[in-house]
């Protein structure tokens, strides 16, 4: 009778583990308002949307929107450029022409040289600039005077557009982004199920450089995930294993292509003056990393 009832326990676990709903869900912003000051004195909100998106760097973008006095409340037109090597830089200008110049980086050169022409625009009648790096002053100019510009950022960023992702299993869900899991291609490969944990292979993609024009930007990186998560939807573990970086002179070879169950790979790491060599090998079906 016990093993009767130890039998139906284990069916019944292995059938309800298995009903388990698991699926990557992402989520971006477009647009963001920021709270702030000005010299201390004078609050102020900003609203910015993403308006283009450069076509030599995936991280830069132009935006557009409004900022206000708190008191006033009167909206004050803003466009700009966000530099992920610098911040953020935002005119109010009349001038229509030199607005869509800068939303449409209507300039030459590379990205680089756009950037820095924009940043050093003099036609304007008021200047913002919103540094990514929390420990440096931001500023508002108005050609005459400089004053300090305050930004109440509780999440210590000043990104616009921003990928998340979730893992969602039944109704529970996990921010990966916490971990700094944010590539714009995830895709669970494998998982294995059980009452006690919920073991996830994951493969991820991302471009060798989002310069587009630089060293490696028509690259793909690559690489896989393992996650453990525990019974209350805990994560437990993390793992991520490296298999391609254009930048950082990491490639592999494919050594399995016919076993489904294995993956295996040579990588080869030329980033010092000698190359170093090792095999990696991932079980598909236990979701582990054999060494």
């Amino acid at each position: 009778m016990k093993r009767v009832i130890l039998l139906f326990f284990l069916i019944t676990s292995t059938c309800f583990s298995q009903q388990k709903n698991i699926s990557i869900e992402s989520f971006r912003t477009n647009d963001r308002i920021f709270y702030g000051s000005i010299d201390d004195k004078y609050d102020i909100t900003i609203y910015l949307k993403v308006e283009n998106f450069s076509e030599d760097h995936l991280y830069v973008y132009s935006v557009k929107g409004w900022y206000y006095y708190n008191k006033v409340k009167k909206m004050i037109p803003l466009v700009g450029i966000y530099n992920p090597m610098k911040g953020m830089t935002l005119f109010n200008t009349t001038d229509k022409v030199f607005e869509k110049k800068i939303l449409d980086f209507d300039f030459s050169g590379i990205v680089w040289d756009k950037l820095e022409e924009i940043e050093n625009l003099k036609k304007y009648n008021e200047k913002f600039f919103i540094s990514n790096n929390p420990t440096e002053n931001n500023t508002w100019s108005n050609n005459t005077k400089n004053l300090k510009v305050t930004i109440n950022n509780e999440l210590q960023d000043i990104y616009v557009f921003e990928d998340f992702k979730f893992l969602k299993i039944d109704n529970s869900v996990i921010n990966l982004s916490n971990y700094h899991i944010g590539y714009k291609n995830l895709e669970i490969i494998s998982k294995k199920l059980s009452t006690l944990e919920t073991r996830l292979l994951l493969k991820y993609e991302q471009a060798g450089n989002p310069n587009i024009q630089g060293n490696c930007g028509g690259a793909t990186d690559f690489g896989y995930i393992i996650l453990v998560i525990n019974n209350k939807k805990e994560l437990i573990q993390f793992e991520e294993i490296e298999i391609e970086n254009c930048r950082g002179f990491i490639y592999s070879e494919n050594l399995q292509q016919n076993n489904k169950k294995i993956l295996q790979y040579k990588i080869t790491d030329s980033s010092d003056d000698k190359e170093i060599s090792k095999i990696i090998t991932i079980d598909i079906e236990s979701i582990r990393l054999i060494k």
